[in-house]
């Protein structure tokens, strides 16, 4: 499935993919698993410390149920992370696929990191508690987490709190709707390419807090690393 907002779509996509995508996003967990173990043969880095030992989970949990109720407990454990994964998967998406944050041309005019990460990104169910949040997965904070990916989650309500105060009054748009509302929009946006055919560099665009983070926006690197690059 298509998901790239410049890229053309297939007929099949454009008709059908809200009854394909169920299935696509059920399949989301396992095929992030097979990505993994690709790495596994190709990076040898990928063998040390904890990363490699989180890589031994899913095939670890399946030997064992496996071992100890046959098939039915790898049918039961295939319905577990399948559920699962269709509904992280669902709302990862509609973070990153909706009208606000496939405004192309908003975002390659951002003026810096900061606003880039805000107009890529736009959060589902908006000023729930901590605790409400689990029915999200805590991803209704994906914009702060975009911001501050070092931050602690459970800080994530107040500085949600404060970003909405900031950019009103900086006049930077902050997208946050409800759940069924974005996940409409993502349908949409799945079916339709945004600005079909432009060209775009996917640059890396430095951040303070995390190795690397992707935009579209073209050559530019946040105001903040320019003078730290002048004053050295």
């Amino acid at each position: 499935m298509v998901v790239d907002p410049v890229r053309p779509r297939n007929k099949l996509q454009k008709s059908l993919c809200w009854l394909y995508f169920i299935p696509v996003v059920f399949c989301g967990l396992f095929a992030n698993f097979v990505l993994s173990l690709k790495e596994l043969f190709s990076d040898r880095r990928a063998w040390r410390g904890q990363l490699f030992a989180t890589r031994l989970i899913l095939p670890a949990t399946f030997l064992m149920y496996s071992l100890c109720w046959g098939w039915r407990g790898v049918l039961i454990l295939i319905a577990a992370y399948g559920l699962t994964s269709t509904w992280y998967f669902t709302l990862a998406l509609t973070n990153h696929n909706n009208e606000a944050s496939w405004d192309v041309d908003k975002r390659r005019k951002a003026e810096d990191w900061g606003e880039a990460q805000l107009l890529a990104s736009s959060d589902v169910g908006p000023q729930c508690s901590y605790i409400a949040s689990a029915m999200y997965l805590w991803l209704n904070y994906h914009t702060v987490h975009h911001l501050m990916p070092s931050v602690d989650q459970s800080h994530y309500p107040r500085i949600q709190q404060i970003l909405v105060e900031v950019c009103a009054e900086f006049g930077v748009k902050y997208t946050r709707h409800g759940f069924w509302r974005m996940l409409a929009e993502s349908m949409r946006t799945f079916q339709t390419a945004r600005m079909q055919g432009v060209k775009l560099d996917w640059s890396k665009i430095w951040s303070p807090d995390f190795d690397t983070h992707y935009s579209l926006v073209p050559d530019q690197r946040s105001k903040r690393e320019q003078t730290i690059q002048e004053t050295d």
